[in-house]
């Protein structure tokens, strides 16, 4: 009897991207290179930006150009000096924590290279047959089904920013002492007294807050758990969180999506110790998100269009999953609203949000790209961003109708729930009537099947998971 590897027991996780945080210290800058250094992988840093974390020059934003073992040139010339530390992204590559656990719980397709290719048909054959094909350029695409949602995390990684805030603190409350930029993963603080390793922290700003845990203290200096995404001045402040309560993300769209990288593992045949096959996609990107869900317990289902860079086989062992921010109970429908000027006019029976994201894919013939073929993608550059709805409302009088009919713009709202305490509420925002078919119901309310362009959306996320 033959054995095939396993699909039912495929795991799939996840991990995100995160910024290399590198130390120049010891090391020189001399024109546009920085040299002697160490512990570099030579050409991981090709065409990445970097951010200046301290110093006089923090803030600052380089490209890399190329990048050795012990050294790193850019395209600019740098304004640091040798002992800044700067944070540069990692797009397109493999990540040291794919831990993540994705929640795909049916059928779904990943990520798979496909090829472009080039045909070359010779005069004088035999037959107009093809007689050589040869690849052009790669690209791995997909669309991932999640048929009930279970994981708040991913719609972070479909719109852009999260910002976190507790619903209590603890005692103990300081400032930032000095500016922290995205990518930074050490904050000084003006006075550390009263924390401690593996409390958590609430880092307010004007561009939203961050919860991180502890890691590490040094004097006035706090290791987080994971980089900072988001800017925050000097003096803001920074506070102790009182873990035995819930935390409130709120979800908006963002010029730039976080890149991350999809594991899967192909279980080979257990009694026969076949080796498993284990596929990193790497560079992913959301390009497209799906919302949809109706009144009556039903769950929320989603679905996600990404766009990756490489694909890698059995670069690594299978990770070990850990279920953070997951939950066995999907998030089901439970409350609704439209409303026009502050005033509720109606309810909304079922829905369904899209976004699209322009991301243009681009192909740069070259070899000197960590873990790339040399005719994969190089980058995903992000463009505009499109959100539209489609939503059944039950039409309760001609007000709303001759509001709606006339282009007044309309806010609606759906909260769903999990469990006892988590919740999610979505709400599109500036919405435009584009179509409103009218029908002849056989009986009850008058349902209006309505089509709308919208300016925003907002999902606000309470849960137990401090950050994402």
């Amino acid at each position: 009897m033959s054995r095939v590897v396993s699909g039912v027991l495929t795991q799939v996780s996840y991990g995100e991207e995160v910024p290399d945080v590198v130390d120049t210290t010891g090391g020189t800058v001399s024109g546009n290179t920085v040299s002697g250094l160490s512990g570099l992988t030579a050409n991981k840093y090709v065409g990445q930006m970097a951010i200046v974390l301290d110093g006089s020059d923090a803030g600052s934003v380089y490209h890399v150009a190329s990048n050795t073992a012990s050294s790193i040139t850019f395209e600019e010339t740098p304004g640091f000096s040798a002992g800044a530390r700067i944070a540069i992204t990692t797009e397109g590559q493999l990540p040291s924590d794919t831990t993540k656990f994705f929640g795909i719980i049916d059928e779904s397709d990943i990520p798979s290279r496909a090829a472009e290719l080039f045909d070359e048909i010779y005069h004088g054959g035999d037959l107009p047959l093809r007689s050589d094909a040869v690849p052009m350029k790669f690209s791995y695409e997909s669309t991932i089904a999640l048929s009930a949602l279970k994981n708040a995390e991913y719609l972070w990684l479909a719109l852009g920013k999260v910002t976190d805030t507790p619903s209590a603190y603890g005692a103990v409350s300081t400032t930032l002492a000095a500016a922290a930029y995205p990518g930074e993963n050490v904050v000084t603080v003006s006075d550390a007294t009263g924390l401690s390793v593996n409390d958590y922290i609430h880092i307010a700003g004007s561009h939203g807050g961050e919860i991180r845990k502890i890691t590490a203290i040094n004097s006035n200096e706090l290791t987080l758990d994971v980089p900072l995404r988001i800017a925050h001045a000097a003096g803001v402040d920074v506070k102790e969180v009182d873990t035995s309560g819930y935390y409130t993300h709120v979800i908006t769209v963002d010029e730039e999506v976080p890149s991350f990288t999809l594991e899967v593992v192909y279980m080979g045949a257990r009694d026969m110790s076949d080796a498993d096959i284990v596929l990193h996609t790497t560079g992913l990107k959301v390009k497209s998100l799906e919302l949809s869900s109706a009144a009556g317990d039903t769950p929320l289902t989603a679905s996600l269009g990404v766009a990756g860079l490489h694909q890698l086989e059995n670069a690594r062992s299978k990770a070990t999953v850990v279920k953070v921010g997951y939950s066995e109970r999907p998030y089901l429908f439970k409350d609704s609203s439209v409303t026009i000027n502050g005033v509720v006019y109606s309810r909304v029976e079922d829905f369904k949000i899209a976004l699209d994201r322009e991301l243009a894919t681009k192909w740069y013939h070259r070899s000197d790209i960590a873990n790339a073929e040399d005719i994969d993608p190089v980058e995903h550059i992000e463009g505009r961003v499109g959100l539209t709805t489609d939503l059944t409302i039950p039409m309760t009088n001609t007000t709303l109708y001759n509001l709606l009919k006339n282009g007044t713009k309309f806010t609606a709202t759906v909260v769903l729930t999990r469990g006892t305490n988590d919740s999610m509420t979505i709400e599109f925002s500036g919405c435009y009537m584009t179509t409103h078919p009218l029908a002849l119901p056989k009986e009850g309310e008058l349902p209006v099947a309505i089509s709308a362009s919208a300016s925003s959306v907002t999902i606000t996320v309470v849960d137990s998971v401090p950050h994402y």
